[in-house]
């Protein structure tokens, strides 16, 4: 299992921070409760996946106006979206 996932606060959330330099941790979201590792994407099929995320973002917020979507999408959003990666053990 493979999920992207995107600081909306930008490279200095704590958070981001944290998880980039630890490379793993855990996730607790939805009922999900799972060991990860975090990665980033190769950039071919980065570029067609937040293609696809952006659109899904527009089209499930974009009524609620642009300042929902604006910080998650986009260039800015991208270079600060990971992949998690279900850790099987």
């Amino acid at each position: 299992m493979t999920c992207p996932l995107c600081s909306a606060g930008g490279p200095e959330w704590p958070w981001y921070r944290v998880a980039s330099a630890a490379r793993e941790g855990r996730i607790q979201a939805g009922g999900i409760d799972a060991e990860v590792e975090f990665a980033a994407a190769a950039a071919a099929a980065a570029a067609a996946a937040n293609q696809q995320i952006d659109a899904d973002y527009h089209a499930k917020y974009d009524r609620y106006g642009p300042a929902i979507v604006g910080h998650v999408t986009g260039p800015a959003a991208h270079a600060v979206t990971i992949r998690l990666i279900k850790t099987v053990k």
